[in-house]
This record gives C-alpha cells, structure tokens and sequence, in this order.
C-alpha cells in the first residue's frame, strides 16, 4: 500500500478493512468511492474530491478535510471527532449521528445537510452556512457559530447549552423543545423562528432580533 494518494484519481475506488491513518489524499479525486471499516485517523484530504462518496464504519478522527468536496457524501455514524473541515463542502451530505467533537468546521458549507443526532459539542462551526440543514436532536453544547448561517435550519430538540451564536442568521429557524440554557444570543437574527417550548434560562439575547418569533411562555 502506497503511503501517498496525493493527486491520484481514485474516482469509485473501493477501500474495504485498511489501515490508512496518516495517509495523504490531498487532492486526490475519490468521486464515488467507498470506505468500509477503514482507519483514516490524521489522514490528509485537504482539497479532495469526495463527492458520493460512502464511508461505512470508518474513522476519520483528527482528518484534515480543509476544502474537500464532500456533495451528497454518506457519513452517517461516521467518527470525526477533532477533525478539520474549515471551507469544506457538504450540501446534501449525510452525517447523522456523526461524532464531530471539537471538529473545526469554520467557513463550512453544509446547505441542506443532514447531521441529526449528531454530536458536536466545542465545534467551531464559526461563519458555517447552515441553511436548511436538519439537525433535529443534535448536541452542539458550549459549540461556537458566531456569524453562522442557520436561515430555515432544522434545530427542533437539539442541544445548545452555552452555545455561542453571537450575530447568527436564525431566520425561520425552527428551534422547538431545543435546549438553549446560558446559550449567547447576542445580536442573533431569530425573525419568525419557532422557539415554542425552548428552554432559554440564563441566555444572553441583548440586540437580537426577536421580530415575530414564537416563544411558548414560561420557557424565557
């Protein structure tokens, strides 16, 4: 097994039970290829090309994926956890139930992905664009999305305890029974968002526009 795939085209390439932690993907076309019960631990996909691709039982932990294409990529339960997707992007990308703790994810573009269930907690998903993503469910506790994009963003039941989401776009967003306790709001943009039934206690709103949200009572 070659230690660099730097470049390579991999396109539909299948990877199948290997150890390929520390490898060097960068810039490499992997377009349709599939991972299964493969160790991508620290791996390099800086600049990849991964759209359609599958990963299946396959860890990714502390990757660098730094402005990889990952369109319509299938990462559902996949571990990413300290991992660095800063400018990646992943619309239509699957990443339910996905571990991406303390992964970096600033700048990234996530339009219309789904990562419900998924576990984020001190992600920095700082400038992300979030816009109609499903993260039903999700943890994204003491998480930093300063200045992200969550216009029409799915967050019903999720996890945002201490969350930063300083001058956020919340437009529409639905963020009903979704925990938001100690949570900075400062300068968020929450026109016509669901909050009804969201539990605010300790949370900082001061300059956020709260312009027809509906917010059950008893839950500030």
């Amino acid at each position: 097994m070659p230690e660099r795939f730097a470049g390579q085209d991999l396109s539909g390439h299948a990877f199948s039970l290997a150890e390929l932690s520390g490898m060097d993907f960068t810039g490499a076309n992997l377009t349709g290829a599939t991972f299964v019960r493969v160790k991508l631990d620290h791996g390099d996909l800086t600049g990849a090309i991964l759209r359609g691709v599958r990963f299946t039982r396959t860890s990714l932990v502390g990757a660098r994926l730094c402005g990889a294409d990952l369109t319509r990529a299938w990462l559902r339960g996949a571990s990413l956890a300290g991992a660095d997707l800063s400018g990646a992007k992943t619309p239509g990308a699957n990443l339910r139930q996905a571990d991406l703790s303390g992964a970096t994810m600033t700048g990234i573009l996530m339009y219309g992905a789904t990562l419900s269930g998924a576990c984020l907690p001190h992600a920095s998903l700082v400038r992300a664009d979030l816009t109609r993503a499903d993260m039903g469910e999700t943890d994204l506790s003491r998480a930093d999305l300063t200045a992200a994009r969550l216009v029409e963003t799915d967050l019903t039941g999720a996890r945002l305890v201490r969350a930063v989401l300083r001058d956020a776009d919340m437009l529409w967003a639905r963020l009903r029974q979704a925990n938001l306790t100690g949570a900075d709001l400062r300068g968020v943009r929450l026109f016509e968002a669901d909050l009804r039934g969201a539990h605010l206690d300790g949370a900082d709103m001061t300059g956020a526009d709260l312009a027809g949200v509906r917010l059950q009572r008893g839950r500030q």
